[in-house]
């Protein structure tokens, strides 16, 4: 037996302290530097949305294409401990760091103490997981919820006394967090049903019933789940899907956030180290082990395979932070290494090698960690109104580029500078959330161009602020984009300019 396997032979290795270094692990890598970038768009869109009350916040929700639960939390989060970008966030990240215990206690109570043990310490170090535990959206609770659905399904597996009362309230709340929460009940759903075959009326009929009532409960929402869905069919934001970016997307849930700073070419060749715990481990495991790893797959394969069936045939929604309950399969399929020690045809070298793998796994997903944390960077909105703050005149125009984009510039100015004068291109599209923030000057101009409004601006000698964030997802907007910065190119100079990827900030003044 390997000196690894001999883990409950010494006291440091007892249960409760090991899962509390785990925990305290997966803690410090959530909290590290939490707030150290700024908000970006869809965050910022979180912190105006939570300050509405709770009736507007369901109304806004319900507009859009999100789910309520996790904002009306949050609203109330913030009355305590207020909204500073690392108190927002920190809401997201303790949800992060519930779910680690949850992944033990259903490694544990369908394999051993052990295996939950690494299941716990590879999502501990998990860099997709991490990323969207410091995230002010409703990621991580999905998880977190998603996680919990599947605990209490094993414990309504393993005939637990109110077992189907827990996954009734995990699943019921698990759809009021996230839309596509659908296909993660759907994917719960099989996990148990493959795990409970073959079956019986007492495991059945439960079930049945269980899902009736988690039904009836979501049923108020209903309607507003099937206009959302027809509002992103006809009209969401996503280009259309390549398949370099579901590559991308699996890679970067597998292995390493896109935010690290790691070669493209290493991360790719890192795929090899996964696919090697699967040639090595999986064949060698008894039928009983086989099934329940069958059973966790539908866990990645269903959220994965529905989702990108409805990319490819409806509307592209296969974005990483969607797929994050696809996430939980993953922690166990790493851990497989460790049932290999009641497997007795399995050759010591095998044995060795399937460890190996396990090992690079776990300091792969570490590495990947620590470089995205120390990399990760986002749109320096915080940055840009600290230059707008020194240099802004009263005469000046701010000029959005797509005009939502002023919620996320805003949140980093001053009330003071609510009403700033400015223009929108295209027109009238400015976000009704949170207070008036802006006056748009040619709210009744329908030139999409905005060439109109910026030469009446030119005329009165007006300096400019651009404002142009994310990237085109439509010819339309690349046009517009080319047209309103060869006009500005043409007709200003640029004084103070502040790049990022998605983002372009600077002040032009007229020729």
């Amino acid at each position: 037996m390997l000196p690894l396997f001999r883990m409950t032979q010494i006291t440091l290795y007892k249960t409760p302290l090991l899962i509390s270094l785990i925990v305290l692990l997966g803690l410090t890598l959530r909290l590290y530097q939490i707030d150290r970038e700024s908000f970006w768009f869809d965050e910022a869109q979180t912190y105006w949305l939570i300050k509405s009350s709770p009736a507007d916040i369901v109304i806004s929700v319900a507009e859009d294409v999100h789910a309520p639960f996790y904002f009306l939390l949050l609203h109330y989060w913030v009355r305590i401990l207020g909204d500073s970008d690392g108190a927002i966030r920190l809401f997201s990240a303790i949800f992060g760091i519930l779910a680690i215990p949850v992944v033990f206690q259903i490694g544990r109570r369908l394999f051993n103490e052990r295996f939950g043990w690494m299941a716990a310490l590879f999502l501990s170090v998990s860099g997709f997981h991490i990323q969207y535990s410091q995230e002010a959206r409703p990621y991580s609770l999905y998880f977190l919820l998603t996680s919990l659905s599947v605990l209490f399904a094993v414990l309504a597996y393993k005939r637990t006394h109110y077992a189907w009362i827990g996954y009734i309230l995990s699943t019921v709340l698990l759809l009021y967090t996230h839309n596509t929460a659908v296909l993660a009940v759907a994917a719960v759903m099989l996990f148990y049903l493959v795990l409970s075959w073959p079956w019986k009326p007492a495991s059945l009929y439960p079930f049945l019933l269980a899902n009736l009532a988690v039904f009836i409960l979501y049923t108020p929402w209903i309607s507003v789940f099937v206009t959302q869905a027809i509002t992103v069919r006809e009209r969401f934001w996503t280009p259309t899907l390549m398949g370099g970016d579901i590559l991308r997307t699996l890679t970067e849930m597998v292995l390493i956030p896109g935010g690290a700073d790691i070669p493209r070419q290493i991360h790719s060749a890192l795929l090899v180290v996964p696919s090697s715990i699967l040639l090595l481990t999986v064949p060698s495991l008894g039928a009983k082990e086989k099934k329940m790893l069958i059973a966790l797959a539908f866990l990645f394969l269903v959220p994965v395979g529905m989702n990108l069936l409805a990319s490819t045939t409806i509307r592209n929604i296969f974005i990483p932070r969607v797929l994050i309950p696809a996430l939980i399969f993953l922690p166990f399929l790493w851990a497989t290494p460790i049932l290999m020690d009641s497997e007795r045809s399995v050759s010591p070298y095998g044995r060795k090698l399937a460890v190996l793998a396990m090992v690079s796994m776990f300091f792969i997903s570490l590495i990947g960690s620590i470089s995205f944390l120390r990399h990760n960077s986002k749109e320096p909105w915080r940055q840009a109104a600290e230059i707008f703050q020194r240099s802004y005149k009263p005469s000046d125009v701010v000029v959005y580029i797509f005009p939502y984009n002023e919620i996320a510039f805003v949140r980093y100015l001053p009330a003071t500078f609510y009403n700033l004068p400015a223009v929108g291109i295209p027109a009238g599209s400015f976000l009704n959330l949170g207070p008036r923030r802006a006056q748009p000057l040619n709210a009744e101009d329908k030139d999409e161009t905005g060439v109109v409004a910026l030469q009446a601006l030119k005329a009165e000698k007006s300096r400019l602020w651009l404002i142009l964030r994310h990237s085109p997802t439509s010819r339309k907007n690349k046009r517009l984009i080319n047209s309103t910065l060869a006009w500005l190119d043409a007709n200003y100079k640029s004084v103070t300019e502040l790049k990022h990827t998605g983002l372009r900030f600077g002040l032009y003044e007229p020729l």
